[in-house]
């Protein structure tokens, strides 16, 4: 009687909690890069108010409107709708936004300045850099790292130190804040077991809300001084 004996099969590959733990790291260190390349880039742009206001036209773009442009404070991945629509050009307006090397600065001019009648007959330069375009530029960083962010949040490994809830709500701190804490928290570093009280989205609503505060706050102070 023969016995017929059958090939073991190869389980499937699966990869090491090693090579898992450095990918999550990998992104953790990706994150984190890409939100001081967006707080870097959008402090450097700017907006600041300058003042006096020029004494000639800018010889790069300007735009007259009635608003001026949001603080660093302000500054949100998403917000580019919102910022355009701040810097739309108003013949009525008073708030000379304009650029200068890249940066963005803004001024107030009085109903006395002969340079505003002037500006008002063309309150939008038809050449050079446009100062919401300027502004733009570093919100395409915020976006590319708020996705990322997000899809690490909903469909990456389980959170350890909060829900799921309480990261998304987090994700809409200023200066990216919120997403530099969780790819510390739950990316970089990896705590040994899961903490029996996760906190919620309650929590993470709260949380993002303070830190925005706290952040406006602070930038206030330092423009003051």
């Amino acid at each position: 009687m023969t016995q017929t004996i059958e090939a073991p099969q190869r389980p499937g590959r699966r990869l090491g909690w090693r090579t898992l733990v450095l990918r999550k790291e990998a992104l953790g260190v990706l994150l984190l890069g890409l939100v001081a390349v967006f707080v870097l880039w959008s402090a450097w742009v700017g907006p600041r108010p300058d003042s006096p206001p020029p004494e000639s036209m800018p010889s790069e773009g300007y735009v007259l409107s009635l608003n001026a442009p949001d603080g660093l404070s302000s500054v949100r991945p998403w917000s580019t709708g919102e910022l355009i629509d701040r810097l739309r050009p108003a013949p009525e307006g008073n708030v000379l936004v304009w650029t200068e090397a890249g940066r963005v600065r803004w001024a107030t001019l009085s109903p006395s300045d002969p340079m505003l009648k002037e500006y008002r007959a063309r309150p939008v330069s038809s050449t050079g850099l446009q100062p919401a375009e300027a502004l733009h530029r570093p919100m395409v960083v915020g976006v590319l790292m708020s996705l990322l962010a997000l899809w690490a949040v909903v469909a990456g490994p389980r959170p350890r130190y909060g829900t799921r809830w309480f990261w998304f709500w987090l994700l809409s701190a200023s200066l990216g804040l919120g997403i530099a804490w969780y790819a510390v928290a739950e990316l970089i570093r990896t705590p040994d077991e899961r903490r029996p009280r996760r906190r919620s989205g309650l929590d993470g609503f709260v949380t993002g809300l303070v830190i925005s505060a706290g952040v406006g706050a602070m930038l206030w102070l330092l423009q003051g001084l």
